[in-house]
């Protein structure tokens, strides 16, 4: 009988220590799972900054154990300290076992903005920050959740910098004279930082409508040799490119620019009473180079080619005849933020060259021997792009040109003025 019970019993005790030994060789088996980083993204300041927050906790989640703010607010009452002090944020991620504290901040506005990711440790210390582009746009999350992430393992880096390996020691083989070859020291490239500056656009075009008019008159018979229009208006194109807009050097400049515009289906009345068509047009291309002083005034020095006149399609001697003034034009145009990129003032001064002026200089009741001519123009206006892209411009316009005919019996003299209002709208890239 004791037998019986003797060896149930024994039994069960090998099975318990069976399963302890089965237990502690499963645990030695499993891999030492690492510690993983304790950090607290605090919140973003500026414009959209709780979508920037959202990017970088969504490029710190896998590789990092993400403590909420609330929880920092929690912690604090229970161990009694003010968490919006240095010292009572100490205390609390102390409490806390967090490594990294993580905020950030958004400047500027639309996808000029600039957004910069910032790691202390827990005394307040700054450890680290980067920087990223605005929280909006095509891979705005992304590239803000690398900077992020980058940001916190410079950090974790500074906080436990890895032990030095001693650099590897390669003889190098002499040379025909048995001097030994010298490697020269590699050479990083230069960083420019670039943040807060003005960036312009790389394409800016634009679309509208030009209200002008035209008066010419030639001395001194002004009363009978002249053309006048009243205010017409006309389809009106603008195009801006500055292709190096993003380089940081030199070639941020460059600048380049194309405009015209056209009014058809318009009549002008003759001296006989017929009302024949007429046509007005002006076309230019510049070239040139852009200044930006202190982030605040761009100032572009160009020169362009152009053409500019009316044409009347039905012409005599007792009207008067069509002009088409072809010109060579310098120019000098000022660009000043007033509130940043939304409000811009713009002002420019050009002067105009003219080496032919069509159907006005052929005729020899005004001076055989030729004609000479030049011309300035100025204009000013305000402009603005709002994010995403969306830009616009109101101007106003004066153009003049003056005209002196050589061979005449008489002095004679022209002047060819045009007043213009501009209102356009696009889109910058």
């Amino acid at each position: 009988m004791t037998s019986r019970r003797i060896i149930p019993a024994a039994l069960t005790l090998v099975g318990l220590v069976l399963s302890v030994l089965l237990g502690a060789s499963s645990a030695l088996a499993q891999p030492v799972r690492a510690q993983v980083p304790r950090t607290v993204v605090l919140r973003f300041e500026g414009p959209r900054a709780e979508q920037a927050r959202r990017a970088a906790v969504d490029g710190l989640e896998g590789s990092y154990e993400l403590i909420e703010e609330d929880a920092l607010v929690e912690a604090a009452d229970r161990i009694g300290v003010d968490v919006s002090t240095p010292e009572g944020m100490a205390a609390v991620v102390e409490h806390l076992g967090v490594t990294l504290v993580i905020g950030g901040f958004v400047e500027g506005s639309g996808r000029r903005a600039t957004t910069t990711v910032w790691v202390m440790d827990v005394r307040g210390n700054e450890l680290t920050r980067r920087q990223a582009g605005p929280p909006t746009g095509r891979g705005a999350a992304a590239a803000i959740g690398e900077a992020a992430s980058m940001a916190a393992s410079e950090a974790m880096a500074t906080l436990h910098p890895p032990e030095p390996v001693p650099a590897e020691v390669h003889e190098t083989p002499p040379d025909e004279l048995g001097t030994p070859h010298e490697a020269p020291p590699g050479r990083e490239p230069e960083q420019v930082d670039v943040s807060g500056r003005w960036n312009q656009p790389l394409v800016r075009a634009l679309v509208g409508l030009r209200i002008r008019n035209r008066s010419i008159a030639v001395s001194p018979d002004t009363s009978n040799d002249r053309f006048d229009a009243d205010f017409f208006p006309d389809l009106l194109l603008a195009v801006e490119v500055r292709p190096f807009a993003m380089d940081p050097g030199a070639l941020r400049g460059l600048y380049f620019a194309l405009s015209g515009g056209v009014s058809v289906g318009m009549s002008y009345v003759q001296v006989d009473g017929d009302a024949p068509g007429m046509t007005s047009f002006n076309f230019e291309v510049d070239a040139g180079y852009g200044l930006v002083l202190a982030e605040m005034v761009e100032l572009v020095l160009s020169v362009g080619v152009g053409l500019d006149g009316f044409d009347l399609a039905d012409t005599t001697l007792a009207d008067f005849p069509s002009a088409l003034y072809s010109f060579v034009r310098p120019a000098v145009q000022g660009r000043i933020r007033i509130l940043d990129q939304l409000l811009v003032a713009e002002l420019g001064l050009g002067g105009r060259i003219v080496w032919d002026a069509g159907q006005l200089q052929a005729q020899d009741r005004f001076g055989p021997e030729g004609t000479s001519a030049g011309g300035v123009d100025f204009h000013v206006g305000l402009a603005g792009t709002v994010d995403p892209g969306f830009t616009w411009a109101a101007r106003f316009a004066y153009t003049g040109y003056f005209l002196g005919f050589n061979g005449g019996t008489e002095e004679s003299r022209a002047t060819d003025e045009a007043i213009q209002f501009w209102l356009m709208i696009g889109w910058a890239f």
